[in-house]
């Protein structure tokens, strides 16, 4: 049997760990960064307004900016302000992410 290499979006975090450190809605928060760098990276427009944010990601409102706050003091996610447009831009920290996976214990 012949297989083949599919290419598809990455997987996301599953670093055992993760479930300690953060809620299951900041975990889909990250998930969800994830998915949008890897489109950035595809070479797609991810310059969302933070409705439609909250939409893709189906949170609420006040989930969406507990996680949000929380992802950015722990360095996970960086947010930068268009005031000019009065837009609110997200991106994934992916230097503190491998950071993270680095040091993951490693199992006997």
């Amino acid at each position: 049997m012949v297989t083949t290499k599919r290419q598809h979006a990455p997987g996301g975090l599953a670093y055992p760990g993760f479930s300690y450190l953060l809620s299951p809605e900041e975990e889909r928060f990250l998930k969800h960064m994830k998915e949008f760098e890897y489109i950035r990276r595809r070479g797609y427009s991810v310059n969302f307004t933070r409705a439609q944010y909250m939409r893709r990601m189906g949170l609420r409102e006040y989930t969406f900016d507990r996680c949000a706050r929380s992802l950015c003091r722990l360095g996970l996610i960086v947010k930068t302000e268009d005031s000019s447009r009065n837009r609110v831009h997200y991106r994934l920290n992916e230097e503190a992410l491998s950071l993270i996976h680095i040091s993951e214990p490693t199992r006997p």
